[in-house]
């Protein structure tokens, strides 16, 4: 539901702010990360973050993934529990790049 949906704001080196809308929060390896899908008009492409908490949990820091072994592991399980949702507004291109994905 459109009311749901969480953003997150992400700053770049230079200060700007991007957002982000959440679409699900995978656990991996005993470590959160976040899929989400830059809140701008034709944006085709997941980002997946890892999130560190502060110690009382009222931050978070959202640091992307570089390693192309665990953000495509993260994808699949994204992929698996969309697919098992309820919600088909997304589409996915079934290719070897794990970040295309159609809304």
């Amino acid at each position: 539901m459109e009311e749901d949906k969480i953003v997150i704001d992400c700053y770049d080196e230079n200060g700007n702010v991007y957002k982000y809308k959440v679409l699900d929060i995978i656990k991996y390896q005993e470590k959160e990360y976040v899929v989400a899908l830059k809140d701008e008009a034709n944006n085709t492409g997941v980002e997946i973050f890892e999130t560190k908490h502060s110690k009382d949990k009222s931050a978070s820091l959202y640091t992307p993934v570089e390693d192309a072994y665990i953000r495509n592991q993260i994808y699949m399980l994204f992929k698996v529990d969309y697919r098992e949702s309820d919600d088909d507004s997304l589409n996915f291109e079934d290719d070897d790049d794990s970040s295309n994905l159609i809304d």
